[in-house]
């Protein structure tokens, strides 16, 4: 009798707990949350609206010179995750970690192996967004880092009023905004799966926050079932960087995007292609986006007017994060004064199958290293030359496996930095 207790006891704690993870549909918290700070503050406001004005003249720029779909940089974005935790469950593993980001970083360049399934009306505005992200090689400080930070909490579960964002409440301060984008990982309650804050608010509270189980990636899935392919921190990014919800959250409203189908409201699962609503057959709505309430195993791509919106924030002018352009935080310390290689080279071709040239811009006796790393930070190649004589130099990589790679070029005293893929 004793035994079969135990078991009965057993089998209601793993209930419990599976269901402590299991989500009836996707519940984004971004679009209230930021209503309510456009109500609380009227600087947000404010810079939402200055916002969308410099991202407008600059799509309708694009628009007009025909570069609209033409991102060439690739932009390399720092990344600090914050686990804070009180049970082991929620203290997410660091393989769970580095699979989110591969996956993040394959679903922004339009690698995704499930991008199969997008419906072949909607394949010509597949994006490759140019947009890459790596844990952070350097603290604030310039101390080596790993880019997680954990936190043991007391607090059972956070809501969208930030607690998580602050050491004081239970939970972890940001890293300088400007520098890092922040990921703060929790228990998060009401079946809330993430929310995030659109540029233009306070630095304090600027980045992600997502349930523990959506962490993983297609390989390695997350603990929440549904949810847990690393999608939901694709979503929760594209709203960092500036995306709204595809249905413009209002019945067949404006996502502000010119090349996503008006629908009428969020999906849920997985729908039958074509589904059709506000007029917008034959094709109907493109759930298969990362910006609709879909299950992870059914998103699968960023459209060329996405990619442009998000891009529109690293414009040298007028780009709200243009400050992450400069950020050292994705080299490894014992690497200073890092500046864009396009400063004295174009890499080409990029993506390449493992043979890259890099043309520099003036001939010039070059006294070289070539080092590349690897997304953990880790170095897997390097290279000398001295007295090269010519402007035009073959780096073979072949030897590299299929990847995001950062290659730093030093020159004396300087280094120049390039986010470079393998793609054979």
């Amino acid at each position: 009798m004793k035994k079969s207790l135990l078991i009965i006891v057993a089998a209601l704690a793993t209930n419990m707990a599976m269901s402590q993870t299991q989500i009836k549909h996707r519940t984004c918290g971004t679009h209230e949350y930021n209503e309510q700070l456009m109500q609380q503050d009227p600087q947000f406001k404010a810079a939402q609206e200055q916002i969308e004005i410099n991202t407008q003249a600059i799509i309708n720029e694009q628009a007009n010179n025909g570069t609209l779909s033409k991102v060439t940089n690739v932009v390399n974005i720092p990344v600090v995750v914050h686990v804070v935790y009180k049970t082991a469950a929620q203290n997410i593993s660091d393989v769970k970690i580095n699979a989110q980001i591969a996956q993040l970083n394959l679903d922004f360049a339009a690698l995704n192996t499930d991008s199969n399934l997008i419906p072949a009306p909607f394949k010509p505005l597949f994006a490759n967004t140019q947009i890459q992200f790596c844990l952070a090689q350097r603290d604030p400080q310039g101390n080596p880092s790993t880019g997680i930070v954990r936190v043991l909490t007391t607090v059972s579960s956070f809501t969208q009023s930030n607690g998580v964002k602050y050491t004081a409440q239970g939970g972890s301060n940001a890293w300088p905004a400007s520098s890092y984008l922040n990921l703060w990982v929790c228990n998060l309650g009401s079946s809330l799966l993430g929310y995030a804050q659109f540029p233009g608010g306070s630095a304090a509270t600027d980045g992600v926050v997502c349930l523990y189980g959506t962490v993983g990636s297609m390989l390695s899935p997350g603990s929440t079932p549904s949810y847990n392919l690393g999608r939901t921190n694709g979503h929760e990014i594209g709203h960092w960087l500036n995306l709204r919800h595809i249905w413009g959250d209002a019945n067949c409203g404006n996502d502000l995007v010119s090349d996503t189908p008006t629908q009428q409201g969020a999906n849920f699962g997985c729908p039958n292609f074509p589904k059709i609503s506000c007029n917008n057959g034959p094709n109907g709505e493109m759930f298969v986006n990362y910006m609709d309430y879909v299950d992870d195993d059914c998103m699968h791509m960023f459209t060329v007017g996405q990619s442009a919106r998000m891009n529109a924030l690293f414009n040298p002018n007028t780009g709200t994060r243009k400050s992450l352009l400069t950020s050292l935080g994705c080299t490894p310390v014992g690497i200073n004064e890092v500046k864009d290689a396009a400063e004295i080279m174009n890499v080409y071709p990029n993506p390449s199958a493992g043979v890259f040239t890099l043309n520099f811009n003036a001939d010039k006796i070059y006294d070289f290293e070539i080092n590349v790393y690897n997304e953990l930070g880790a170095k897997v190649y390097s290279k000398s030359e001295t007295k090269y004589y010519d402007n035009v130099y073959s780096l073979d990589l072949n030897s590299l496996k299929d990847g995001m790679y950062n290659m730093v070029l030093t020159i004396g005293d300087k280094s120049y930095s390039s986010r470079i893929s393998i793609q054979k």
